[in-house]
């Protein structure tokens, strides 16, 4: 997996940091796709739970400062960057038509993320 594009301010006078450029995001990381699923039917009513983790971990040497809610990892310094962003979803379908092996189904989806950085 490639990360393209990946920036984020820590508070309102954060200073940004590219993960691209300075956190050691700019190499291919080993990914699988992992998804677990189940799911239930009961007549024409069906449930089903997705759960997709994703984490990416650099070790990066700070080019410069970084601050992070008023405490200052100074440049030269060696750090950990863990983006953990796994989500869940939830989803129901009800099939409305059934002809054959073709048909509708209506429904809705709840889908939850949880960051860890």
């Amino acid at each position: 997996m490639g990360v393209i594009f990946h920036t984020i301010q820590f508070g309102q006078t954060g200073i940004v940091l590219n993960y691209v450029k300075d956190g050691g995001q700019d190499i291919l990381f080993p990914y699988q796709n992992q998804r677990y699923t189940a799911g239930l039917s009961i007549g024409k009513h069906t449930v089903y739970f997705l759960y997709q983790p994703l984490t990416v971990q650099s070790k990066v040497q700070l080019k410069n400062d970084l601050i992070v809610d008023g405490v200052t990892f100074p440049a030269g310094s060696g750090n950990l960057l863990n983006y953990d962003f796994p989500f869940y979803r939830v989803s129901y379908t009800y099939d409305a038509l059934r002809k054959g092996n073709s048909y509708l189904a209506l429904g809705l989806s709840l889908q939850l993320r949880n960051a860890d950085i």
